[in-house]
């Protein structure tokens, strides 16, 4: 496609609401965002909808990047957020690139456009967007998918409160095919501490069973930035160490993987290794580092003896 193939829905929806509204092609405006003193500045809110567009690319893209398009509109839209502007986003893939946080690389310079990702000048597209204007810290992909496609989602608190509905059907635009489950900022940066950041998640997706970051029994949960990380590691001075996971003390490790259903097993000491989380894989590394663990949910992962300076990562659901 290249026109605003939903934006008459869009129209009429603001139309019913009792408001008016104009049309903003990014592609009959030469693919260039809109400005945002110039053309956003003018309204009170937009409305920033992306179609059914995945990644937003130019002809002759390939996989691992995206158009230098997508973080331009980004910066204008973020740019009338901070004049006080507000603005809806939506699209069922808005901001999938953004959300996977480094994976996608877009040409700064471009002309001509990213086609060599991880290759200079080619950098990565970032997350921190969605995160400290969005409010949505964590991205789970399809996290409102079902069987039969998207759940219901309930109104959980503010103006949402008591609210139901529906996707796809009816008189809508029969569009909906991905959905994604938002982790407000506001869980893991305290509002209390950090007030610039507030911001809630008012409606719910009414799924069967736990959502993704809710335990299934009980109260607890391990959380890890990645798959194959469980633990912490910390160095010297206290400070986070990604670069090597630690055991505080096998036995521990052990009790609390019992608990959290995880399982582990003895790896064979003398063989030093390094984890490379990126490409799954073990790399040997000096021997100031003489034991370590890949703890994955989930997995079988090799436990090799304690280090001190580790930290069990979990927390606790609340609510």
């Amino acid at each position: 496609m290249t026109t605003a193939k939903y934006a008459d829905d869009y129209a009429a929806a603001l139309t019913a609401a009792g408001y008016s509204s104009d049309v903003y092609d990014v592609d009959a405006n030469g693919r260039t965002q809109p400005h945002h003193p110039g053309v956003l500045g003018h309204y009170d809110a937009i409305v920033w909808e992306s179609g059914d567009d995945i990644i937003t690319r130019a002809p002759g893209q390939v996989g691992g990047t995206a158009d230098k398009l997508a973080l331009d509109i980004e910066l204008s839209v973020r740019d009338y957020l901070n004049e006080g502007g507000k603005a809806p986003v939506t699209g069922q893939y808005n901001q999938f690139a953004q959300a996977a946080n480094g994976v996608y690389d877009y040409n700064p310079f471009a002309p001509p456009q990213c086609t060599t990702p991880d290759t200079y000048p080619c950098l990565p597209l970032f997350n921190d967007f969605m995160q400290y204007w969005l409010g949505a810290y964590n991205y789970v992909s399809d996290g409102g998918t079902g069987e039969d496609g998207p759940f219901p989602v309930t109104g959980a608190a503010g103006a949402f409160d008591g609210f139901a509905g529906t996707f796809n059907g009816g008189d809508s635009a029969d569009n909906r095919a991905h959905t994604a489950s938002l982790l407000a900022t506001s869980s893991f940066l305290p509002e209390a501490d950090f007030p610039q950041f507030a911001s809630a998640a008012p409606l719910k997706w009414g799924r069967p069973g736990a959502a993704p970051y809710d335990p299934h029994t009980g109260e607890w949960f391990m959380f890890s930035q990645w798959a194959d990380q469980g633990l912490e590691a910390a160095d010297a001075d206290g400070r986070p160490d990604r670069r090597h996971v630690r055991v505080a003390g096998l036995p521990a490790v052990a009790r609390h993987g019992a608990r959290l259903g995880l399982r582990h097993r003895r790896g064979t000491p003398g063989r030093l290794r390094r984890l490379d989380h990126a490409a799954g894989r073990q790399r040997p590394h000096r021997a100031g580092h003489r034991r370590l663990v890949r703890l994955g949910l989930g997995g079988h992962p090799p436990v090799r003896g304690p280090l001190p300076g580790c930290r069990l990562l979990a927390h606790r659901h609340h609510g």
